[in-house]
């Protein structure tokens, strides 16, 4: 590491480097005592293969939301079967069963996508 200060801190918190771009070495702040590569880590790219997949914890967060969402539907179906059609109760329960309906579908899209999101 450099002696020279490399880098300072902007008010939303990013580091810059005070020193012309190109120059050799990790980027260092004496005052902060951190340092960090001299190039930007650059996101992975389609063609770096496997790890450009989603995560297995995203694929269940995904399918936890979507079962939750299909047995929140189940409920409410099941309080349907038991209100008077005409109840102000009524309506406000078939109108949240078609919100739960399109959720459904949409976590139903999502799970899909995130099983093959090529």
């Amino acid at each position: 590491m450099s002696e020279e200060t490399c880098g300072s801190r902007t008010p939303n918190g990013v580091a810059l480097c005070t020193i012309q771009p190109g120059h050799d070495g990790d980027h260092f702040d004496l005052k902060l005592d951190v340092s960090w590569p001299p190039e930007p880590v650059s996101p992975p790219q389609p063609e770096d293969g496997p790890d450009y997949v989603i995560p297995d914890s995203v694929r269940t967060r995904v399918e936890l939301h979507r079962a939750q969402t299909a047995y929140d539907l189940t409920l409410l179906r099941a309080q349907l079967d038991t209100s008077t059609v005409s109840s102000t109760v009524s309506r406000r329960l078939r109108a949240r069963r078609e919100q739960l309906t399109a959720e459904l579908d949409a976590w139903a899209y999502l799970a899909k996508v995130s099983r093959s999101p090529r």
